[in-house]
Formats: structure tokens, C-alpha cells, sequence
């Protein structure tokens, strides 16, 4: 597994460097194939941040930790890492056995709904300094998949390439608790 570190207003030592690798090695036995890692490691007002994305199984996974000392910003990144993949191995069994989680909206229904434009929105906001941008590869899934994914990352929405038709879609969490899909109208 490659792994790179950057650190933002902190010089990352060679310790937090080895003790970071050997924290990520116990991943390379539970994931067939884990592919990369990526550390962020910075300070702020006496806290201690560390971001971790790291690319396993065509799944991405990121855990985020904040202390008082690096080492233990470090474990609470590794452990919110852990509980990730340990859900997503399960849902991957649950799947493979035909059980699906009970409350889930019919894939059928979370496609025909479209989230409503904001009407309200007036000009005279003041407009972001900085965005914000990120790469992703996009790899063919399903709904449900997609689904599963945003919920492992714990986001609000998630795009992919959906494995039926090919073209790139967004489902998203709506407030009432459902999910929603957005497909392309060409």
C-alpha cells in the first residue's frame, strides 16, 4: 500500500511517520487490495488533527481524529477507519446472502423524487473565498451500493457511475430520512 503524508502548519516527524504505517499495516491483511493511504496531519489552537482517506476494495474510506497529542488523533482516525470497513464487510456478507437492512426506500420510489430548487436564495450573499475541489475516480455500481457508500462516508450525497445505464448519477439523503437519485436528462 503507497502511503503519503502532508502536513499543514506541522512538520511531520519520522515517529508519527512509522507509527502511522504501522497503525495502517493491519489493513493490508483484513482488505484484498489496499491501494493507498493519504495522512493529513495539522495543527490547530492546541488541537491535534489528523485525516485519513485511503482506497481499499474500488471503496473509499476516511477517518478523522482530534486530540490534544498527534499519537492519539492518529488511533481515533485508525479506529473510525476500523468501524468502516468492518460495516462495509458486513453489508458485502448481508448482500451476498440476500438480507437487506429493514427502513431502506425502494430504489424504484428514490428515483422518481428530485430535490426542489431554493427560492429564496438572494444575490447579496457574499460569495466563498476558497473552494474546495476533489477528484474522484467513479466506479460502476448500483443504487443500493451508491447508497451504501454515501452512508460509510457519512455524507449527504454521492456521485457515481451507475452500472445499469452507464451515465453519472448523485443520490443524496433527503431530510425526511429517504434518499433521492439524479440522473442526467440529455
Amino acid at each position: 500500500m503507497q502511503i503519503s503524508f502532508t502536513g499543514k502548519q506541522f512538520e511531520v516527524t519520522e515517529a508519527l511517520r512509522q507509527y502511522a504505517e504501522r497503525k495502517l499495516q493491519k489493513f493490508e491483511k483484513q482488505l484484498r487490495r489496499a491501494t493507498s493511504a493519504h495522512i493529513v496531519q495539522s495543527t490547530e489552537r492546541n488541537w491535534h488533527n489528523v485525516d485519513i482517506t485511503m482506497t481499499a476494495d474500488g471503496a473509499v474510506f476516511r477517518g478523522e481524529g482530534r486530540s490534544d497529542n498527534m499519537y492519539s488523533s492518529i488511533d481515533l482516525a485508525i479506529a473510525r477507519l476500523e468501524t468502516q470497513i468492518k460495516h462495509r464487510k458486513g453489508k458485502i456478507i448481508d448482500r451476498a446472502h440476500g438480507r437487506t437492512p429493514e427502513g431502506r426506500a425502494p430504489e424504484t420510489a428514490a428515483a422518481s423524487e428530485v430535490p426542489a430548487e431554493t427560492e429564496g436564495e438572494s444575490e447579496e450573499e457574499p460569495r466563498p473565498h476558497q473552494i474546495r475541489s476533489r477528484r474522484v475516480q467513479l466506479t460502476p455500481m448500483s443504487v443500493d451500493e451508491a447508497v451504501d457508500e454515501m452512508e460509510l462516508l457519512g455524507q449527504q450525497f454521492f456521485m457515481f457511475a451507475n452500472g445499469d445505464t452507464g451515465q453519472i448519477n448523485v443520490v443524496y439523503k433527503r431530510d425526511e430520512g429517504n434518499y433521492g437519485l439524479i440522473e442526467p436528462d440529455f
